[in-house]
Parts: structure tokens; C-alpha cells; sequence
């Protein structure tokens, strides 16, 4: 501020706003999912391939779909309540049930035509391998 100019800390409060936009337009930060997004995933990646492992406990393996296309990675699904359970029983119901969607931007480098999924233990494990000509290579270096 100037010599002779007011404060006003309405200019501040805006600059906070903008600056939390920012974040958010960029994702959350340290890799927090959105609230109530399901299924929770971790990736990982290596030279050979980047493996997403989503944690989905209580989904029937018929009830998932999973497809690659327009660079995405979508998982749909479906958790189903205990049948012999009515819900007028229920003291307290914390696990959500139905059907869910979740996407994933995927990388331009990966093979979609080699995508492995497999589903054990309530975790569902994708397997993205990088395609041949992303992989690194070693250069001989001549004389």
C-alpha cells in the first residue's frame, strides 16, 4: 500500500478466493479424492506399465465395467445392500450402496489394447501398460 491510499480488506478476501480457486481447478492437493468419490484408488507407476488399484469392498466382479476410451479410464459398478437385511433393522448405515462411476485421465503413452483388470479381495487391479514406442530405450553411443 501507498502512502496515502486506503485499505481495503475486501482486496485481500478476493485475492484468497482466487488463490483457493487455483487449487481446486488443479485438484486437491496431496492426492485427496472428492468427497464421496468411490472407488477409492492408489496408481502407481514404473518404466513398464502404471497399475491402478481401486478399493472396492462389497462389489459383486459381475457388476464392474471397466473401458478405456477418449483417454479415460472409466470404472462403473454397482454395491448392492444386504438383501436379508431390512433397512427398518438398520441402527446405523454408513456404507453406501448402488451404482457408481469414476474416471481417470490416462496417459497418451499407454496401450489400450493391452489393459488387464482383475478383481480379488474387494480390490480391483488395472494393469496400463505403456505402449512399446513410450517405453525408455537405451542408445548405444558409438565412437
Amino acid at each position: 500500500m501507498r502512502l496515502g491510499e486506503s485499505w481495503d480488506p475486501w482486496q485481500d478476501v478476493h485475492r484468497l478466493r482466487d488463490e483457493v480457486m487455483r487449487v481446486f481447478e488443479r485438484g486437491l492437493p496431496f492426492g485427496f479424492p472428492a468427497e464421496g468419490e468411490f472407488p477409492l484408488i492408489n496408481i502407481r507407476r514404473d518404466p513398464e506399465r502404471v497399475t491402478i488399484e481401486a478399493l472396492a469392498p462389497g462389489v459383486v466382479r459381475g457388476s464392474l465395467d471397466v473401458t478405456a476410451a477418449g483417454g479415460r479410464l472409466t470404472i462403473r459398478g454397482e454395491r448392492r445392500a444386504e438383501a436379508d437385511v431390512p433397512d427398518e433393522r438398520y441402527h446405523r448405515r454408513e456404507r453406501e450402496t448402488g451404482h457408481f462411476v469414476r474416471t481417470i485421465k490416462l496417459d497418451d503413452r499407454i496401450a489400450t489394447d493391452q489393459i488387464m483388470a482383475t478383481y480379488h479381495d474387494g480390490i480391483l487391479q488395472i494393469e496400463l501398460p505403456y505402449a512399446a514406442e513410450a517405453k525408455p530405450r537405451k542408445i548405444p553411443v558409438g565412437t
